[in-house]
Order: structure tokens, then C-alpha cells, then sequence
């Protein structure tokens, strides 16, 4: 009998691991929440006493759970299937250069059609210290509204006919819970483009 007993075993089945070698077993050994061992119905019968709870998985599989604290597979489909910018260190002209040839491409071409552009590296681009304004946007050449959307997932630069749909213009109001990000007084326009935290969900929810 082994040192350890196990409170349950699952026996019988076509269980998948998830271990470095995709290891497929019959049975699995499970006590306090952690997995004992792992191997054949009859390897583990020796973490079994008369309290274990034996589950015979008539030859059914089982896998570990998905299970994560944090994530988002929505996004992760989106960025497979839209304009994504894959988290690389880029100068303002790539960025532009890359949202301009998927807007040359895309099928979707109507004025009220939305573009999101993704995994936007906002503090790694080059040279470093820069920043993109609305007025950058406003150099692709589209009349559709376009959408950047950092990877901190609390930042979103829009150009000026994706604002104008959101209704943000010179004399909107900071809100409470985030802010419609003001350029230095130096600057000709009379906004960044750039919104953050619940400003940014909300106007991201409009889209």
C-alpha cells in the first residue's frame, strides 16, 4: 500500500494529463485536491483504502479543468480575426502603414463600418517616449471609424470620425471614472483622441 491514501479515484478511463508529454492514462489518484499519481486501474489500487471514493469512468475521458482567474477568449478570437498589431515595438508610421493596408484589404468597407485595431504596445514604440494623438488616426486614409486599442486593455485611441460617433467633442466633460485624455496646450488639436479606464469601456462598448 502506498504512504499516501488517496480520498478519490477516477479509474477506467481515457484521462489526459496536460503533462509535458500529452501523457494519456487509465487512472488518476487524487487526495486533497492534489493529484497523487497518475497510471494504469491496477497500479493504483495501492492508494486505496475502504474510505476512498472509487469513479469507474466506464472508458469515458476526463481532463483537467479550463480554468484561469483572469482571461479573455472573446478578445483572443477577435485578434485572430481583425487587425492586430501582435504586441510589437512600433514607430507611429508602421502603425499607420499596418491599420492601412487591413483597411485596403477588409472586406468591410462601409462608413459606419468599425474597425478595432489590437495588441497596440502603446509604451514600447519607437523611438521611445512616443505617443500617437488622434491627429496620427487621422492619417489613414478611410472614412471609417477606427478604433486602437492598447494591450494595458484600459486605453483606446480613436480617430476624429470614430469620436464624432461617440460624441466626445471639444466640450465634453471629464467623466468621474476616467478620463478623455486632453492634449498639452501646445498642440493645435483640441483633443488626444485618447480615452481611459470606465471612459474607455464604455465608448468600446459602443462599437
Amino acid at each position: 500500500m502506498s504512504n499516501q491514501l488517496a480520498d478519490v479515484i477516477y479509474f477506467n478511463g481515457y484521462i489526459y494529463t496536460a503533462d509535458a508529454q500529452d501523457s494519456i492514462v487509465e487512472a488518476i489518484a487524487i487526495a486533497c485536491g492534489k493529484v497523487l499519481a497518475c497510471g494504469t486501474s491496477q497500479q493504483l489500487e495501492s492508494y486505496a483504502n475502504e474510505q476512498t471514493l472509487k469513479i469507474d469512468l466506464h472508458g469515458k475521458m476526463m481532463m483537467p479543468g479550463i480554468i484561469d482567474g483572469h482571461m479573455h477568449p472573446f478578445w483572443g478570437g477577435e485578434q485572430l480575426s481583425g487587425c492586430h498589431l501582435n504586441y510589437e515595438s512600433l514607430t507611429i508610421e508602421q502603425i499607420i502603414d499596418r491599420v492601412q493596408q487591413h483597411l485596403d484589404s477588409d472586406l468591410l468597407t462601409g462608413e459606419n463600418d468599425w474597425l478595432k485595431v489590437t495588441a497596440w504596445l502603446r509604451q514600447g514604440m519607437l523611438p521611445a517616449g512616443t505617443d500617437m494623438y488622434r491627429s496620427d488616426m487621422d492619417k489613414l486614409k478611410t472614412n471609417r471609424p477606427v478604433i486602437l486599442f492598447s494591450n494595458d486593455c484600459h486605453t483606446m485611441l480613436a480617430n476624429s470620425r470614430a469620436l464624432a460617433l461617440f460624441g466626445i467633442d471639444q466640450n465634453t466633460p471629464e467623466p468621474s471614472d476616467g478620463k478623455n485624455r486632453q492634449v498639452p496646450k501646445w498642440r493645435a488639436e483640441w483633443h488626444s483622441g485618447r480615452c481611459s479606464g470606465n471612459a474607455c469601456r464604455r465608448q468600446y462598448s459602443v462599437t
